[in-house]
């Protein structure tokens, strides 16, 4: 990272990095080569961004969805899977229990250690429930890095809506007050995928053909108007055929619906981010809310002159214009302040996502809405 693009993210009021790391690139090594990995590669970022005046980083362990940048080893591979007799899964966890004493010798309390970055689905686990084996892996860590600053999470993918409908069991982890819950929040799902190469779960495919505001309603959008624009970018679409269409615009339409009709504004991401963090304050102790983060959340924008795009382009042209990502960026913040939690941005300049313009700087409009 450019120091230029540092000293505006520590100006804007940015604090803490979260720092991707594939952890399958130590699926296959020593000790002490991922020892020497570390210290020539991701402990050289670390430093760095320590040194520039960034308060702590979070070393991301994010295993990739499959299948990954490394065959074999993508996040539904290192789960317990009883036909492999669970090797990769002791393969991680012992990985883990390499990097962690040495994350906490180097840097102490500067970093946070990210167990797993997004757990797959729960129907994906086979002969124990996630639950189980997060805690089987959370307790290996702690026996060698007991003082490590470390994030667990749920289940399909962390996201808030899971901890709500998914029990979550703190009472494993809420009397350490060095153990952080992760969540990753991309709702509503009408909108901040729209016009991306990817989406969420379900409606990945589908993210191209959505292009409504945040909020709704605030730009003299309609259910209907927005049913209509969609159903055009579907039909224009030459690479489909008529029954794809058909069943196109009916899943875009499920996620209209429900994003008009509720609506998914400002106020219902605020009754979803204290449904969460209520279960701190329900729990037994209650957990200090600085403990939960919001470790991913974000938005899709436009290929504007305030973003030029480095790397690729989002389909159909889409993506949210600035005035609906400043509106987006400034609730998340403004809840996350309200309820005294932390909150990390998907991502810094990672298409189509970014919150840079492609030049490495940050998009100018956008950061006095993350910190007002």
């Amino acid at each position: 990272m450019p120091s230029s693009l540092k000293t505006q993210l520590l100006k804007a009021g940015f604090r803490d990095v979260r720092l991707y790391v594939d952890p399958a690139a130590f699926s296959t090594a020593s000790d002490a080569t991922i020892l020497t990995m570390l210290s020539s590669g991701p402990f050289v970022a670390i430093s760095d961004l320590l040194a520039s005046g960034f308060r702590r980083v979070i070393f991301d362990f994010h295993w990739q969805p499959g299948p990954s940048v490394t065959p074999g080893w993508g996040a539904t591979d290192v789960i317990n899977n009883v036909a492999n007799g669970n090797t990769k899964f002791n393969r991680m966890v012992h990985i883990a229990t390499i990097v962690a004493p040495a994350l906490v010798s180097t840097y102490g309390d500067q970093v946070i250690f990210g167990l797993f970055n997004e757990w797959p689905p729960v129907a994906q686990f086979t002969g124990v429930t996630q639950a189980v084996q997060q805690a089987s892996y959370y307790d290996s860590v702690r026996a060698v890095a007991p003082t490590l600053k470390v994030t667990v999470t749920d289940s399909d993918q962390g996201d808030i809506g899971t901890y709500l409908t998914l029990p979550f069991d703190f009472s494993h982890y809420a009397t350490d007050p060095n153990t952080y819950f992760e969540a990753h929040d991309y709702t509503p799902a009408a909108f901040t995928p729209q016009g991306g190469i990817g989406g969420q779960g379900a409606n990945a495919f589908y993210a191209q053909y959505l292009t409504v505001p945040f909020p709704p309603f605030s730009e003299g959008d309609t259910l209907a108007s927005a049913e209509a624009a969609s159903a055009a970018l579907i039909n224009a679409d030459t690479s489909t055929s008529s029954g794809q269409k058909t069943t196109f615009i009916s899943q875009v339409n499920s996620l209209l619906a429900p994003y008009y009709n509720t609506p998914q504004n400002v106020a219902w991401l605020q009754a979803r981010f204290t449904s969460w963090v209520s279960l701190a304050d329900s729990n037994v102790p209650p957990i200090p809310h600085y403990r939960f983060i919001l470790g991913e959340h974000g938005c899709v924008g436009v290929a504007t002159a305030d973003n030029t795009r480095s790397y690729i382009s989002p389909a159909n042209g889409g993506g949210a214009d600035l005035a609906s990502r400043i509106n987006y960026y400034a609730a998340v913040s403004l809840q996350a302040r309200t309820l005294g939690i932390s909150i990390s941005t998907h991502t810094l300049e990672e298409d189509p996502y970014e919150i840079t313009d492609g030049t490495q700087n940050l998009i100018p409009a956008l950061t006095p809405a993350m910190y007002p």
